[in-house]
């Protein structure tokens, strides 16, 4: 029963380059049980997941990101990631196929369930609408929303924002590291973000200086330009639903 049950769980997040759908799950615990849960996942299922990402060529990587700062959501202390190339993958099994062949001990002595506090506390199925990379990114910034318009925030990220901070970054004029945006699929609720956008940096320090106040004077022109072409004021006028910092805990890939 516990292998069924995490055979379900570990999917994916498309951070990094070629993923096409990701899931993300996320993990929630009293901070007693915190020490255990990350020993766990470093020492066996980090290898089942290095087994899983090597094994199977539509599977892209896995990500263990821990949040930075206090949950007071849903959205826990945790989440387990995997890139994949497209849906079809969640039509099979590979995750329990990994587990027989990668797991060296008996799961319930594996498991981050047993006699723990650890809960799954969501579960969501999004999709990679753009997204770029540029260096290695350690800690992410993800802004989840609900605009009244999907379409035109899409569009204008995909062509005017992303493109943007693409190539300040490359000129080295900004500290992202990546960036992307994801339609999210599951869950419908009414209640749920529609998309997010994320922001990789290499350091905390960097992640923390895109989040500081800054004055519109002191913002480039071009960037501006953009802003004020847009309509996200207008279909967003009050901002993102959230904004939350992930720490890369570690990563499996090809």
């Amino acid at each position: 029963m516990k292998k069924v049950l995490f055979a379900g769980l570990f999917l994916a997040i498309s951070l990094t380059a070629t993923a096409q759908y990701q899931q993300i799950v996320f993990f929630d615990m009293d901070r007693s049980d915190q020490a255990d849960f990350e020993s766990k996942m470093e020492n066996y299922w980090k290898g089942v997941s290095e087994y899983r990402v090597a094994n199977n060529e539509d599977v892209i990587n896995t990500l263990m990101l821990k949040r930075v700062g206090v949950a007071d959501d849903n959205q826990g202390k945790y989440c387990m990631i995997l890139n994949v190339e497209d849906a079809e993958h969640f039509d099979g099994n590979s995750w329990a196929e990994s587990v027989d062949a990668a797991l060296k001990i008996p799961i319930e002595h594996a498991s981050v369930f047993n006699g723990s506090s650890v809960t799954i506390s969501l579960v969501t199925v999004g999709k990679f609408e753009s997204w770029w990379s540029n260096g290695e990114s350690n800690y992410y910034v993800v802004n989840s929303a609900r605009p009244k318009n999907l379409e035109a925030f899409i569009t204008e990220n995909k062509e005017s924002f992303g493109p943007y901070f693409e190539k300040a970054s490359k000129k080295g004029k900004d500290n992202r590291s990546s960036w992307g945006i994801v339609s999210s699929v599951l869950p419908a609720n009414q209640d749920h973000y529609t998309c997010y956008t994320y922001d990789g940096f290499a350091t905390y320090s960097d992640a923390l200086e895109m989040l500081s106040y800054k004055d519109n004077a002191d913002a480039p022109k071009d960037l501006m330009e953009i802003w004020n072409g847009s309509t996200m004021a207008e279909n967003m006028p009050n901002g993102f639903q959230k904004t939350i910092v992930w720490k890369k805990m570690w990563e499996a890939r090809k």
